[in-house]
């Protein structure tokens, strides 16, 4: 079967899947040094693979299917499958019951933890040495949810910390051996910083804003929501302030060597500041929505970004576009690179696969349909995730 047509079937009717785990893979397909540790790939939230050789413009538009990973289904809960983190040979990937973790090449199930389906809402998971760290809100909750942020050995799932705290966790980067998250409900926004090996709180502060997975050279680059406006970069081990400014950044990204973020603000700009002090190197219009965010990727020469139906290519260093590629679909998603090319889900539509370097379509594009999330490429696989069914793919 073509792999167009069993991209289609995948999530309808599951053929040669099992709940919770996965279909036979056929031969044996090595992940060398392959990993996607964090939501963003590493501390930056670069969206970018650098380490990606087998899947490149040569064979992105012929990929084949190989195995998926089918969640259980349930009447209600706030459990879904996302897009997973890869670190050596093991996937990590919630569902509606929980979480496991999967050889990465076979798809064979290793462990899995359960949760009460309405007790959590989709964890965040980042991987750092032998720990996959999981960030939970309280599903249903929104003036005053509870949360949990914890540590489990990757190898076997059992629990090694747990720390509880009294906001919600939108966001986690884990950078210089420690962990950030932040968020915000009826009461306040906060950053709080736990060490990475048992959970313990190095430091916490409120009327701050972590707005993404972002971590630049152990920077952070944080907006203030109280009476005092503006924005601040704090050193993510101590809180110490490094510099702040009037302006209110919604920050994005960072370069791939942490010296510049990528940040958006209310007037759809995107700038680059220097992380060191916060000065603005360029600004382009266009590119981010009218609440600052921006989904981006960013690699060492370039940022691509999606704005309503475009995807778009700049100069990462003058911020001076590149190239502009509209779609006749939906809204665009979040963009991830890899291997040399550009992947961007389409909303309840397809999986854009793209030249990075001129935007172009790549040859027999395979139709990978409703992305949730973005996609994840490493190690010579593609995996994307529709919040039920995992599809895995290589040449």
């Amino acid at each position: 079967m073509s792999s167009v047509v069993r991209v289609v079937l995948a999530g309808v009717i599951a053929v040669g899947l099992v709940p919770g785990g996965a279909s036979a893979a056929p031969g044996d397909w090595a992940l060398p040094d392959g990993g996607w540790a964090q939501d963003g790939y590493g501390p930056g939230n670069t969206g970018v693979n650098p380490n990606e050789h087998t899947i490149t413009t040569r064979n992105a538009g012929k990929l084949r299917y190989r195995w998926s990973v089918l969640s259980a289904v349930t009447r209600s809960g706030c459990l879904a499958q996302s897009a997973p983190v890869v670190a050596g040979r093991r996937l990590f990937l919630p569902d509606a019951n929980g979480f496991a973790a999967y050889d990465a090449v076979t798809g064979q199930r290793l462990w899995r933890r359960n949760v009460g389906i309405y007790d959590s809402e989709t964890p965040k998971f980042a991987v750092s040495g032998n720990l996959l760290l999981s960030a939970s809100n309280t599903c249903g909750s929104v003036s005053d949810p509870d949360v949990d942020l914890a540590a489990y050995d990757v190898a076997t799932g059992a629990k090694r910390w747990s720390v509880k705290r009294d906001a919600p966790m939108a966001h986690m980067v884990v950078d210089r051996n420690v962990v950030a998250v932040g968020g915000g409900d009826a009461g306040e926004d906060r950053v709080s910083v736990y060490r990475r090996s048992d959970g313990t709180l190095l430091w916490s502060a409120a009327e701050l804003e972590l707005a993404a997975d972002v971590s630049a050279d152990g920077r952070l680059l944080l907006a203030r929501t109280g009476e005092k406006k503006g924005s601040m970069a704090v050193d993510i081990v101590t809180g110490k302030e490094l510099w702040s400014t009037k302006a209110r950044w919604t920050v994005a990204a960072a370069d791939p060597a942490g010296e510049r973020f990528i940040v958006g603000d209310a007037t759809g700009k995107l700038h680059a500041l220097d992380a060191r002090n916060g000065n603005t190197v360029w600004s382009a219009g266009g590119i981010a929505r009218e609440d600052g965010t921006a989904t981006i990727a960013v690699d060492d020469t370039r940022i691509y970004a999606t704005h309503d139906t475009h995807l778009i290519a700049l100069d990462a260093k003058t911020g001076k576009k590149i190239w502009d590629q509209e779609f006749l679909s939906n809204p665009l998603g979040q963009p991830t690179v890899a291997g040399g090319v550009v992947y961007a889900p389409i909303e309840d539509g397809w999986l854009a696969i793209r030249d990075a370097r001129t935007g172009d379509d790549l040859d027999d594009l395979p139709l990978v349909g409703d992305v949730h999330g973005h996609a994840v490429v490493t190690g010579g696989h593609l995996y994307v995730t529709n919040g039920r069914v995992l599809d895995v793919f290589t040449p």
